[in-house]
């Protein structure tokens, strides 16, 4: 029995995609590099479907090579990027207003 994954706030917003899942993977582990075959990996996607959507989005400037093992390319989200950083402000607006609100307490002394 496959365990159905919570739909992202960024998918819930824009639909899932192969893109947004992409997106969303990285945007979630800020800092941290992988290649094409992990990203595949951990999205549940196609290795020719990420190849796409990587090449697509390190044109755009949202991800970028970081480093080389081997022959294999590690890419990361580049934060400096403007329209990064739009997207982390947009999943941390949608995550403070989804978020459970705490009641207020009174305190009686």
């Amino acid at each position: 029995m496959a365990i159905k994954m919570q739909e992202s706030n960024l998918a819930l917003l824009m639909g899932s995609s192969p893109l947004t899942n992409i997106l969303d993977h990285f945007i979630e582990h800020i800092g941290f590099d992988y290649t094409q075959k992990d990203i595949a990996k951990y999205t549940d996607l196609n290795k020719l479907t990420v190849k796409k959507y990587v090449e697509r989005l390190a044109e755009l400037g949202v991800i970028k090579p970081n480093r080389k093992i081997g022959k294999a390319t590690l890419y990361t989200l580049d934060v400096k990027n403007k329209t990064v950083k739009q997207l982390i402000s947009l999943e941390l607006a949608m995550i403070e207003s989804t978020a459970p609100k705490k009641e207020k307490q009174t305190i009686y002394a």
